[in-house]
């Protein structure tokens, strides 16, 4: 598998896991309301429900955001291209870069990876370079060595 194929199947993992977990936290917080009795302290009981309503209602948003990535995600057209677009992998004077979703650092293969979104500063920086191109990020000065 080559390398762009990894990092994309690791961020379609990371963000099914994600979807996962939120899946499960929804039917958790749905559990608990549900699972709620009402006592003679009615305030109790609707503030316990209320709040159980609040939190699933954030981890389907959080489910919403995962199902809508990975649908990104999958979008992606890995290709060959001579400057910085979605799909990329990035090597630079300061690290290697994947541009597909913002995920942060992770390590693959014994190689250091940033994964990061083109709406990210660096990724807006990134866009459209080519190999040679010289850019500062966070007053660092850096070289486009290779994209692939």
């Amino acid at each position: 598998m080559n390398t762009k194929t990894m990092l994309l199947k690791y961020c379609i993992e990371y963000y099914s896991e994600r979807a996962k977990q939120a899946q499960d936290a929804i039917n958790m917080a749905q559990e608990s309301a549900n699972d709620e009795t009402k006592s003679s302290a009615g305030d109790k009981y609707e503030t316990s429900r209320a709040m159980s309503h609040i939190a699933r209602d954030m981890y389907a948003k959080n489910l919403d955001i995962a199902i809508k990535t990975i649908q990104f995600l999958k979008s992606i057209q890995l290709k060959i291209t001579s400057k910085i677009e979605l799909g990329s992998v990035v090597k630079t004077t300061n690290g290697v870069f994947f541009i597909a979703s913002s995920i942060g650092i992770v390590q693959l293969e014994g190689l250091k990876y940033t994964i990061i979104s083109l709406a990210s500063p660096i990724g807006k920086i990134l866009e459209n370079k080519k190999v040679g191109d010289i850019f500062i990020h966070n007053n660092v000065l850096s070289e486009v060595l290779d994209i692939k």
